[in-house]
């Protein structure tokens, strides 16, 4: 199910922008603590609360971190999948004003939730798209970059090694 959905800005935005002022963006930033975690894809800049995959993994615990990351990234990929096949028109491009499109997002994002709380099929049961985004974009090492990543190193250490 979906807990947040913010349709507001036409054309193509980058994810981390929207999480950045979206309403559960500004909710973590401002309330996780140490040992909560979100798991995000490359494009997100690092935070402690952040976790991202490894671009280049060159240890078993970095590699048994980025396997548990994908396996589980890998179900929030699938829900957006189970999305597009219930409501086919975000397959492609809807040629309709902006807050019209904006609107049409939101809109099946609440049918969606509905939808699975009332337990409604979908036309294919089963969801065979293990799709994993690999998008890879440079962040500025700032302080704050290269203490997550610390972090983010400790962390597979501490839960990854064999």
């Amino acid at each position: 199910m979906f807990s947040d959905a913010l349709a507001r800005f036409p054309g193509s935005v980058h994810d981390s922008r929207i999480w950045k002022i979206s309403g559960v963006g500004m909710h973590v930033e401002n309330t996780f603590s140490i040992g909560e975690h979100i798991l995000r894809d490359s494009g997100y800049m690092m935070r402690p609360y952040l976790l991202t995959p490894y671009r280049q993994p060159i240890s078993t615990p970095r590699f048994n971190y980025n396997y548990a990351h994908k396996r589980t990234r890998v179900i929030v990929e699938q829900t957006f999948g189970r999305w597009k096949r219930r409501f086919h028109c975000l397959h492609g491009e809807l040629r309709m004003s902006p807050d019209k499109v904006c609107s049409i997002i939101v809109a099946c994002a609440v049918l969606h939730n509905i939808a699975i709380q009332w337990k409604q099929p979908l036309l294919e049961d089963e969801v065979s798209d293990d799709s994993y985004p690999d998008d890879v974009l440079d962040f500025e090492e700032t302080d704050d970059h290269l203490a997550s990543k610390h972090y983010r190193d400790q962390f597979s250490i501490h839960n990854f090694s064999n």
